[in-house]
């Protein structure tokens, strides 16, 4: 049962989210900003615009697939770790509004933990499988093997270093029943196509690389539309192999691809014949989970 804490904090922010996406404000944001960056970047700025809204904007059907109806399955035995990974100072270091005394929470870093934080620090530079890999590949693989570093646990909550934990996260697991993955729907696309488009756009992977990728897709009869997921919380079972299985053949693509994990998972769910009932949606939109808040400025770029 969830605490009367975790509602108040929950009612609260979605009651932030409400004003922060009501028509009104988001109308006086996107005019306050137009006017600035005109003033800044002219006419560059209202084409600037114009082609990222058209590659933010994609395919809003949604696979009957990905309908998850949730059975029973968490045990109150079961045993949780919410886990972060920030290194590089490249985020700040976010304490939970809520925590739950049954979940252990921890940040695997090479910055320094103050010591009153609920985050208990792992080094990352104490993980001897970790040794061979660059900063980003290093992180990545905390974010794809919870099992390697939390054998000891029967579920885990990867975060982002951008989101910051609101409320109660049991809930959440208990509503996943037996699903092995937990993700959040992709709130602007449906389409790994339209995410290769705005990867592009944003230039955030080679163009070359995007587009090798996404052509070994297509030869390979990967359909249009078929999902898109956002990956700043994954919630697994993730000792159970099928899972593992998935985590391994991911992060395999992921070493030889554009590494935006984010274009290859729907791929590897389709190609490794993962069964969508095991897949939990956590919602459509990240940003109106009144159980996170997330920030858009990382602390270094």
């Amino acid at each position: 049962m969830e605490s009367e804490q975790s509602k108040n904090l929950m009612f609260l922010n979605q009651e932030y989210i409400d004003l922060k996406y009501s028509s009104i404000y988001q109308k006086a944001i996107k005019k306050q900003k137009i006017i600035s960056n005109i003033k800044n970047g002219g006419i560059k700025y209202i084409l600037h615009y114009i082609r990222w809204k058209t590659h933010n904007t994609g395919s809003k059907y949604y696979s009957d697939r990905e309908t998850t109806t949730p059975t029973v399955g968490y045990g109150i035995n079961s045993k949780i770790v919410v886990y972060t990974c920030i290194t590089g100072n490249y985020d700040s270091i976010k304490e939970p509004l809520y925590v739950n005394d049954k979940i252990d929470y921890y940040i695997i870093t090479d910055m320094n933990v103050p010591s009153d934080s609920v985050w208990k620090k792992i080094d990352i530079n104490s993980i001897k499988t970790l040794q061979e890999y660059n900063a980003a590949d290093k992180n990545r693989f905390v974010k794809f093997f919870p099992n390697v570093i939390f054998p000891q646990y029967d579920y885990s909550i990867y975060i982002d270093g951008v989101i910051q934990i609101v409320a109660d996260l049991e809930p959440i697991v208990e509503d996943m029943g037996k699903c092995l993955l937990g993700v959040h729907r992709h709130n602007a696309r449906n389409c790994i196509y339209d995410e290769a488009k705005a990867i592009i756009y944003a230039k955030r992977a080679p163009k070359d690389k995007v587009l090798e990728q996404t052509t070994r897709y297509k030869n390979e009869g990967y359909p249009q539309n078929n999902g898109l997921y956002e990956n700043t919380i994954l919630i697994r079972k993730h000792n159970d192999i099928s899972c593992i299985n998935l985590m391994k053949a991911w992060w395999e693509e992921y070493m030889i691809s554009c590494k935006r994990d984010q274009l290859s998972l729907p791929y590897i769910i389709w190609k490794n014949k993962f069964n969508y009932k095991d897949i939990y949606i956590i919602g459509n939109n990240l940003d109106k989970n009144p159980r996170f808040k997330r920030t858009y400025k990382h602390s270094k770029r």
